[in-house]
């Protein structure tokens, strides 16, 4: 199992970089060339940093949850997973509750609150993160981004060490529905039991510091990728662009978030709708998205 893994990781690790040098080699071989050797190897080993910090995250939930899997599988399969975040909405991490109900027959109703509080203490990393590197754009918004960061997490910290509100919404649905569906209610009261178990303060402590020290690391090759290119930038504004631009991307569900040609199609259509005008203008040699209506010739520069 793990070879089957590892070489899907390994698959799709190379198409991905074979899809990028197709839809324009020879930028993106510029741009690579920018960076030294020593960036190169510091940028790896941040971007380790970050998938380890998250997995040990991982396994502090199933170690909760008592699933009985060893760490390193642990490890393993959560690593699968990331190479399925390009998936819409990135369902494809599934995968992971797939290994360990293959491998160890860990039912999903157990394994499920693992998808469940993975992104959400993510997402009050990456909100702590962005608040703090707004601080950094404006002196006079100072005092209300830290009002803002301490509300924030007050409302998360409470949030989610109150959990009864889950079990009593499915009780009410459940009454809305005029009691049918007894199974599938009954189902969902077991799986938010077992999101109950993952919401201590304490645990939610130590897993938001984890995604904090994850994404911190992030922010910090995105800073020295920036700067190799020529961008004078500190490592408080790169970390609010870089939280602030992930969390914008995964509400709108798609695999990269807002992306190129979704961000150029939506740029056409409202040219269109304001001007009146129908014709647009393709630059030959350049990457405009891959909706048809923006392609042009740009295959190795062809």
């Amino acid at each position: 199992m793990e070879y089957t893994v590892i070489s899907f990781m390994l698959l799709f690790g190379v198409g991905f970089v074979a899809l990028s040098f197709l839809t324009g080699a020879e930028n993106v071989w510029q741009k690579l060339t920018m960076l030294d050797p020593v960036t190169w190897l510091t940028v790896v080993s941040l971007s380790l940093i970050n998938y380890s910090a998250r997995a040990y995250k991982w396994h502090l939930f199933a170690e909760k949850l008592r699933l009985g899997v060893p760490i390193k599988r642990l490890f393993l399969y959560y690593f699968s997973g990331m190479s399925m975040t390009v998936t819409p909405g990135k369902v494809g991490t599934g995968i992971r509750l797939w290994l360990l109900n293959r491998c160890h027959q860990v039912r999903y109703a157990r394994s499920l609150p693992l998808m469940v509080m993975d992104p959400i203490t993510d997402l009050a990393a990456l909100l702590i993160l962005c608040v703090i590197g707004g601080l950094s754009f404006t002196a006079g918004g100072q005092n209300t981004s830290v009002i803002a960061l301490c509300l924030i997490t007050f409302v998360a910290v409470v949030f989610l060490n109150k959990p009864n509100w889950i079990s009593k919404t499915i009780k009410a649905l459940y009454s809305l529905t005029g009691k049918r569906k007894k199974r599938l209610f009954a189902s969902l009261q077991r799986l938010a039991k077992n999101i109950t178990q993952l919401v201590s303060p304490w645990l939610f402590i130590k897993t938001v510091a984890l995604s904090l020290l994850g994404w911190a690391a992030m922010a910090l090759s995105f800073q020295m990728i920036l700067n190799q290119m020529g961008a004078d930038l500190t490592f408080l504004q790169c970390g609010f662009i870089f939280s602030f631009a992930i969390i914008l991307g995964s509400a709108t569900m798609s695999p990269g978030g807002l992306g190129g040609t979704e961000a150029t199609m939506s740029a056409i259509r409202l040219a269109r709708g304001y001007t009146g005008r129908d014709k647009i203008v393709k630059f030959e040699g350049c990457y405009h998205g891959h909706a048809d209506a923006c392609l042009t010739r740009f295959f190795l520069g062809k």
